[in-house]
């Protein structure tokens, strides 16, 4: 069976975007696609949230780092991917920085599947961990409060015990020292 798989894509091109949806049909996705031109209906679509975001660098009335920006404000889960034929090394590495989990170039696409996937998996551990991450965290608040009762009860009692002990019949009385 193939595993379902919501993509939001931000192309101006209908004929690269149904290669990329080719590419990821091949390794066995059944991929629900949405294509936007505009940021309007990008931040339309992203209500529906997509199981990643590919964006295309630049377009004509919109951008990939403002698809981005959008995302990483509401959604800052959900994976970013960015393509294009046109963007140098340091524009992808300023993406890279503003936190898309990939770049690639239009011309080599033959990586996109294995990028999608990673970018998919590592976005679903990180809400596992955070969910898991949250929960440790409040066991660990509840179980530090109750520890710190505990604590003085414990001290208080162990102090009485002590003195209890040095008080007992047959013991030496200690005797304080520098009493004038």
């Amino acid at each position: 069976m193939k595993k379902r798989l919501r993509i939001l894509h931000v192309e101006d091109n209908p004929l690269d975007a149904t290669l990329i949806a080719r590419a990821l049909e091949k390794i066995g996705y059944d991929v629900e696609w949405a294509r936007v031109e505009t940021e309007a209906d990008y931040e339309a679509a992203l209500e529906t949230l997509p199981a990643v975001v590919i964006a295309d660098y630049s377009l004509p009335n919109f951008s990939g780092l403002r698809a981005l920006e959008l995302l990483k404000r509401r959604h800052p889960d959900i994976p970013f991917i960015l393509v294009s034929g046109t963007v140098g090394e340091e524009r992808a590495v300023e993406a890279i920085r503003l936190g898309a989990e990939d770049y690639l170039l239009k011309d080599r696409l033959v990586r996109l599947p294995a990028a999608v996937e990673k970018a998919v998996r590592d976005a679903e551990e990180r809400v596992t961990q955070q969910r898991t991450g949250s929960g440790r965290r409040v066991r660990d608040l509840v179980g530090n409060a109750a520890e710190s009762a505990r604590r003085p009860a414990a001290a208080a009692a162990g102090k009485h015990a002590r003195m209890a002990e040095a008080a007992a019949p047959g013991r030496p009385c200690p005797v304080p020292r520098n009493v004038a």
